[in-house]
């Protein structure tokens, strides 16, 4: 009956993944969440962790401490005295920043500002923003179809 239960529930969990989450880190985060596995990319990424037997080691705290109690062992539990590649991630962190600068850019932030504080250059986010299709070409093109 658990197993059973268990399945529904990972199929949500996975189904609210980011689609550019690599596999091995989608799995982490079906066991762990994605906030746990998210903090192991910025302590880990590209790297190998070595996953303790049990949590009560100096390891098993130390991970602890890193993803809470809950994740940590839901993580040691899932792989005990494995080696876990921990992936870096760009792709996702890239279409996050992208999307926090055009987010931002839609309220009204200066380009020059969304360069500096992203650490680009004032033609880079320009080009990303020339990427996205402007709202209101969008809702015009929507708006002829009813016709």
């Amino acid at each position: 009956m658990a197993v059973s239960e268990e399945s529904p529930r990972r199929a949500a969990i996975a189904a609210a993944l980011p689609a550019t989450l690599p596999d091995s880190l989608r799995e982490i985060a079906l066991h762990c969440g994605l906030d746990a596995a998210l903090r192991l990319v910025d302590a880990h990424g590209g790297t190998e962790l070595c996953i303790p037997t049990h949590g009560a080691c100096a390891s098993g705290r130390a991970l602890a401490a890193l993803l809470g109690e809950t994740a940590a062992t839901a993580l040691i539990r899932s792989w005990p005295g494995s080696r876990l590649a921990i992936p870096r991630c760009a792709r996702l962190r890239r279409d996050l920043r992208d999307q926090a600068i055009i987010d931002a850019y839609d309220r009204g932030t200066p380009v020059r500002d969304l360069a500096r504080r992203h650490q680009l250059t004032t033609r880079q986010v320009r080009n990303l923003l020339k990427r996205v299709p402007e709202r209101a070409s969008v809702e015009l093109a929507g708006q002829l179809t009813l016709f």
